[in-house]
């Protein structure tokens, strides 16, 4: 191969520098299952699904729904099993316990919905709240299920008013608390296990959040979280959506308004605004926010548009989406009271949109993309004119890579491999080489390997025409009686001296080493004329 082309190598010093960072290729959503009103019965357009979560310990989705019985229904976050097709009935978690007589009785019970939303906690406990709008004598109830078995008894978490921050001093030995009255149950979030689970619970129609912690794992008491001190806070602005974020911050959202990061502070029972993202980055109408801390993930439901918006936020302070939003299944159906959820689990996300089903989505993780590194450089090479020459290159990094080749600063055409092959080569190939290697990450390019092609010079090679052995002719023998060899280039015979049986010149085919004849040794009389001298040991030829 000749390498010849009109194409110029790239400003690769500008490449190089881009070589030096690996590359996180963007997170991917695969469609796992959906599900519209009227697949299953629990899943309808009557606004009776407000609550959705997921309990990473199981790979279990968990949905509230009120149409007939609210319950907790439990369905397999791989595929949306719910179990029916088992049993002949979907899996619901258990709203009763038995009394001291062995009779069930009702524990899930009371509120203005007795069941309004749901969570699960980092053991596979999962919490679910009712809804509490009475603005007298709030009585929000939180329930615990130690795991997500159709056969766990619920037990009461938190039974009372969220909102109660202490206790006024009457004067007569009696104390009445000081109550914050809230509307409460419309959202929540869970983190932890045991004695380290905490339980957020803002209000919709206030600017508190109530953090609920425990001492044993199943029983909670409240604190109120109060937005600091000039804080740009709002009555509501946490109202639809809560998730805790990392460390003691939480993400919140309703409709309508700005997404908000917070920090809070339990010492200090308050919480601050650190940043937070208007319309131009999150849907305004996005509620039902939900966080992956361990993948830095964020989704929210935009309930006018009907579809959900994961974002990546290894940067809180900026989100980035991830894909396009994502449309709900069936019939797109309104959603009046802008209600929904977000639940995240390990590789997976699940979104409810009131009114217009559930649906469940895989999470890639992007690859990281490490540019590549030559470990092995092409070397020099130095090769006799019509010999072929290789040169060769060896990478680090992440493939696919792409290759290639320049003869100088020309790009050879069909130099697009790890190797390049120079066939034949002739002194016009005599020259420097290199190789541009890249991949989405970056470029490397090697050193600049010369070929050196040397010129041909043709030698004399002797091969074997004949050979005669001793002992193989009458005139060849190991008596030491054959001594003189002359090659006549007239004739191109060969003649040899013997005196085996007599002395005589004997004349061989050049060629072939065939015996012709003896030359003449008489005159024309028949006298000898060569002959051994009369001195002893002479010899006549």
């Amino acid at each position: 191969m000749k390498p010849k082309s009109s194409a110029k190598r790239p400003l690769l010093a500008l490449a190089a520098l881009a070589a030096a960072v690996s590359l996180q290729a963007a997170d991917t959503l695969t469609s796992l299952w959906g599900l519209s009103p009227g697949d299953r019965t629990y899943l309808t357009t009557g606004n009776l699904e407000r609550g959705v979560g997921y309990n990473r310990a199981t790979g279990n989705a968990l949905l509230v729904s009120r149409a007939g019985t609210p319950s907790v229904y439990v369905l397999r976050g791989s595929d949306g099993d719910d179990g029916s097709l088992q049993t002949g009935l979907p899996t619901v978690l258990r709203n009763t316990a038995p009394d001291e007589f062995g009779f069930d009785t009702n524990v899930v019970e009371g509120g203005t919905f007795t069941l309004n939303m749901v969570a699960a906690g980092d053991d596979g406990a999962v919490y679910a709240g009712n809804l509490s709008t009475s603005t007298a004598a709030p009585n929000f109830r939180l329930y615990r299920w130690a795991d997500d078995s159709p056969l766990t008894i619920p037990s009461v978490a938190f039974s009372g008013d969220p909102g109660v921050t202490n206790l006024v001093d009457n004067g007569d030995g009696t104390f009445t608390p000081q109550s914050n009255i809230q509307r409460w149950g419309d959202t929540l979030a869970v983190r932890g296990a045991g004695t380290n689970t905490q339980v957020l619970l803002p209000s919709r129609n206030g600017d508190v959040v109530a953090l609920l912690t425990t001492t044993d794992g199943t029983n909670f008491v409240s604190q109120v979280l109060k937005a600091a001190t000039g804080d740009v806070f709002q009555t509501g602005d946490a109202g639809l959506g809560i998730a805790f974020g990392e460390g003691n911050t939480f993400w919140a959202k309703s409709a309508g308004r700005a997404l908000r990061h917070c920090q809070f502070d339990p010492g200090a029972g308050t919480f601050q605004t650190v940043r937070s993202f208007g319309g131009a980055q999150i849907p305004a109408a996005g509620i039902g926010v939900g966080v992956d801390t361990v993948n830095d993930r964020l989704g929210v439901v935009d309930y006018t548009t009907h579809t959900l918006s994961v974002y990546d936020i290894s940067d809180p302070a900026n989100p980035v989406p991830i894909g396009d939003p994502l449309a709900f299944p069936g019939t797109p159906t309104g959603n009046g009271n802008g209600t929904g959820g977000v639940a995240f689990g390990e590789d997976i996300v699940v979104a409810l949109d009131t009114n217009n089903g559930l649906m469940a989505y895989r999470i890639e993780k992007g690859q990281v993309i490490d540019p590549p590194v030559i470990v092995t450089e092409p070397g020099n090479l130095a090769v006799f004119e019509g010999q072929n020459a290789t040169f060769g290159v060896s990478v680090q990094g992440t493939p696919p890579f792409t290759y290639q080749w320049f003869f100088g600063e020309e790009e050879i055409p069909g130099g697009i491999s790890s190797q390049l092959v120079i066939s034949n080569a002739v002194p016009a190939n005599e020259g420097g080489y290199s190789v541009v290697v890249t991949n989405p990450s970056g470029t490397a390019t090697s050193r600049t390997a010369t070929l050196t092609v040397r010129s041909s010079v043709g030698t004399l090679v002797l091969t074997s025409a004949w050979r005669i052995l001793p002992g193989e002719r009458d005139s060849v023998n190991t008596d030491s009686t054959q001594r003189g060899l002359a090659f006549n280039p007239a004739t191109g015979n060969v003649l040899y001296v013997s005196r085996t049986g007599g002395p005589r010149v004997v004349v061989l085919d050049g060629a072939t080493g065939a015996e012709k004849h003896p030359l003449k040794t008489t005159d024309f009389d028949g006298f000898q004329i060569i002959s051994a001298p009369a001195a002893a040991g002479g010899y006549g030829l």
